[in-house]
């Protein structure tokens, strides 16, 4: 029981993880970083796991760093175990002893082991509390490697240890493998949430909510220039008196697909209110920023509207700004704004843009020949 004892601190110091992996999931956004951060922790927290071990004698110490190791490709992939099981090797060399080679040889087993369990055995299993019971069963097969032990210990360790390290493999991996989830379960809901309250249920486009995100986490720069582009469509007050909301609601679908379709992946689409819409086109030059006003003028009215057997004309008129410089996003929005006024006095159906602090914008007549 002493032995059982022994590990509550490096257990302790695993549930003390399940606090900072939701804090790391949540603070570092790229995959690769958040593997390298997972590491490191994990790694710290193996190497804790040896600064009080059971001991054996002869330099033989007995831990949970390879549950470490597992966990940290269970919950953040290769990457993030390969760093901790190194870390965890490379202390483990440095403390040295008789039982250095087995220990050492352990943590690389447990690494292919978890490895073995991630790609193989995971897939196939649906319940999670049998995943994580397999993972536990799965790298204590890690402790074979006691057979490298002296003979002093060896029988001691593999009779009277590694059952009990065992059953915390097991125990542990599924205790934290519920927290872990339920943090992930969490912060998935929470993303959902947010998704949901930033899009526009009807065009699936970005709400004035989720523009404002988008932007906020745009580069006060991006080079060569940033062009947004602001429109609505034309008589669409016509379009709902004539044919009823519900052709109203297909038309606003049909021209956000539309305008979709011509854009680049990188461009933000948005309906900011009733039929106004909006397009932030990042990294564009003043030509590139031309082209699809037109462009965006040409798909509308190129496809006419078909609804329960009449035929809708649709076009809109498109008010755009394009400047090199940085510009908040209400000073770019308030240029094409006047643009947009420009475009509708001066026919509809065409695109007027302006560049940088020009006060007069350039009609682009988008009208058919």
């Amino acid at each position: 029981m002493s032995s059982l004892q022994s590990l509550i601190l490096p257990i302790a110091v695993i549930l003390a993880l399940t606090f900072a992996f939701g804090t790391i999931r949540r603070s570092v956004r790229s995959a690769p970083i958040q593997g390298i951060v997972f590491g490191l922790v994990f790694g710290g927290a193996a190497i804790i796991a040896m600064a009080d071990p059971v001991t054996l004698g002869f330099g033989v110490i007995v831990d949970l760093r390879t549950l470490m190791v597992a966990l940290a490709i269970a919950f953040s992939g290769p990457l993030a175990g390969a760093i901790a099981v190194v870390l965890a090797a490379a202390f483990r060399f440095y403390l040295g002893g008789l039982g250095a080679p087995s220990g050492i040889l352990a943590l690389f087993m447990g690494y292919g082991l978890g490895l073995f369990w991630l790609y193989s055995i995971k897939p196939r299993i649906k319940r999670p509390a049998l995943q994580d019971t397999v993972l536990g069963i799965a790298i204590s097969l890690a402790l074979f490697s006691g057979f490298l032990l002296p003979p002093e210990v060896r029988w001691t360790f593999l009779f009277g240890v590694a059952p009990y390290v065992a059953m915390s493999n097991i125990i542990g991996a599924i205790v934290l493998g519920h927290l872990f989830r339920r943090e992930v379960r969490f912060q998935e809901n929470e993303q959902t949430l947010d998704r949901i309250a930033s899009i526009d249920p009807l065009t699936g486009a970005l709400n004035r909510r989720g523009t404002e995100i988008r932007l906020r986490d745009l580069p006060a720069e991006t080079p060569p220039g940033r062009a947004f582009l602001y429109f609505d469509i034309d008589k669409f007050k016509d379009v709902n008196d004539i044919h009823g909301h519900a052709a109203g609601d297909k038309a606003l679908k049909v021209v956000a697909q539309r305008v979709k379709g011509c854009i680049r992946e990188d461009a933000i689409l948005s309906r900011l209110g009733g039929d106004e819409f909006a397009v932030m086109l990042p990294g564009v030059t003043a030509d590139e920023a031309r082209t699809v006003s037109q462009r965006v003028c040409d798909v509308i009215r190129a496809h006419e509207l078909s609804f329960q057997g009449h035929v809708i004309p649709l076009t809109i008129s498109v008010g755009a700004h394009w400047t090199s410089g940085p510009s908040t996003f209400e000073a770019i929005r308030e240029k094409a704004d006047r643009n947009l006024l420009s475009s509708k006095n001066d026919g509809r159906d065409r695109a007027t843009i302006s560049f940088d602090d020009t006060c007069a914008g350039v009609r682009l007549d988008a009208v058919a020949a």
